[in-house]
């Protein structure tokens, strides 16, 4: 038993007692239920399907990585984590987040060499936010994990935030290749690309796609939530 956890704590979802910096066990099941409540999923995208059927987000824009991992899906009300987490300035739940992957999660081919990359904010969300969700939720990943991080190889380029989530699916795909770079050639081989939501795939394939041409040989991505294609249900 650790000093911390024997001090009190609420439960960020329901507010009732739970462990430090966890949520408690009742909600605990419910987060996790989400994800085991589709008897059908993408077993690469992880995208909940309403038979069985080939992946119609895989069939028209296979995201290029090895592996998605997710905690839960965007569905209410548990969508409404990740708006306080990126939107009400609760960066606390990173922690959160973090401490459950780590407890219900495990990556293939993990080990010492594994490298945590964050998908980097535009400067526009950073200064409105004042911090980046998904390098928050790395740092907690890195912590739980105890892996590595590298928050300075993957860089934007220079788009209009509000042009890029007026695209469709397929105009997103199409515009992804240019979205990031990398500022130098990588020195490790695998990545865990680390995200909050994962909606149409474009923003990790585009980052895979940079991380790959620096060098990068095998990447999985990590995603807080997956959401739904509309109309899919």
């Amino acid at each position: 038993m650790t000093f911390l956890s024997l001090i009190p704590s609420v439960c960020p979802m329901c507010e009732g007692p739970a462990k430090y910096r966890k949520f408690c066990e009742g909600c605990t099941e419910d987060i996790l239920f989400s994800m085991h409540n589709h008897k059908y999923r993408c077993d690469h995208c992880l995208l909940a399907l309403p038979e069985e059927m080939d992946c119609p987000n895989c069939l028209d824009y296979f995201i290029d990585v090895n592996k998605v991992y997710a905690l839960f899906d965007y569905i209410p009300p548990l969508q409404n984590l990740i708006l306080r987490y990126k939107n009400a300035g609760e960066s606390y739940l990173a922690s959160y987040f973090g401490a459950l992957f780590k407890q219900h999660i495990k990556f293939e081919d993990f080990d010492e060499d594994t490298v945590f990359v964050p998908i980097p904010s535009r400067n526009p969300s950073l200064r409105k936010r004042g911090y980046n969700p998904a390098s928050l939720f790395a740092q907690s990943l890195k912590k739980h994990y105890l892996g590595k991080i590298e928050t300075s190889i993957l860089r934007c380029r220079h788009h209009d935030s509000k042009v890029l989530k007026a695209l469709d699916q397929a105009q997103r795909f199409a515009s992804s290749s240019s979205q990031y770079f990398c500022a130098y050639r990588a020195k490790f081989k695998k990545v865990i690309i680390v995200d909050d939501v994962l909606t149409t795939g474009s923003t990790i394939h585009a980052a895979s796609r940079a991380l790959k041409a620096a060098g990068v040989e095998s990447i999985q991505a990590a995603v807080i939530a997956r959401a739904a294609i509309p109309g899919l249900f």
